[in-house]
């Protein structure tokens, strides 16, 4: 799986962290079809974003945050949401937003996609470490 930090991702969290953004008041993830196209840093959107029947848009489940250890205390926002599908599909692309619909995208990943029928779900875990290079 190829997983992506976008550059509005990266925008988001510095103007969060000064005051310029706000906190969204949920996150979203959403997911796609468009899993061939590898993930890459000016993404702001999925390639191919469906909804869980399916059809084309967006329709993206809340997610859980929280914040977890990854090398310190704290260092890492984990973001936890689950798509169920209600129609038959292949889903090869997952990302996390900042809206139900629209929003920003600061983290995109791909993967071998994976056949779903009506019923199936994906449990995406999201996790975004921060470190000082």
């Amino acid at each position: 799986m190829a997983v992506t930090y976008t550059n509005v991702g990266r925008a988001l969290v510095t103007g969060l962290v000064s005051g310029a953004e706000s906190v969204p008041a949920n996150w979203y993830v959403g997911w796609g079809t468009g899993g061939a196209t590898a993930p890459d840093p000016t993404d702001t959107t999925l390639n191919t974003e469906v909804k869980q029947d399916m059809t084309s848009g967006a329709d993206r489940e809340i997610c859980v945050a929280d914040r977890v250890q990854t090398t310190v205390a704290n260092d890492t926002n984990r973001f936890v949401g689950t798509m169920t599908a209600t129609a038959s599909g292949t889903i090869s692309e997952a990302g996390l937003f900042t809206a139900a619909t629209v929003g920003t995208m600061p983290i995109r990943g791909n993967f071998t996609g994976i056949a779903l029928g009506s019923g199936d779900y994906i449990e995406f875990t999201f996790k975004l470490q921060q470190s000082v290079a």
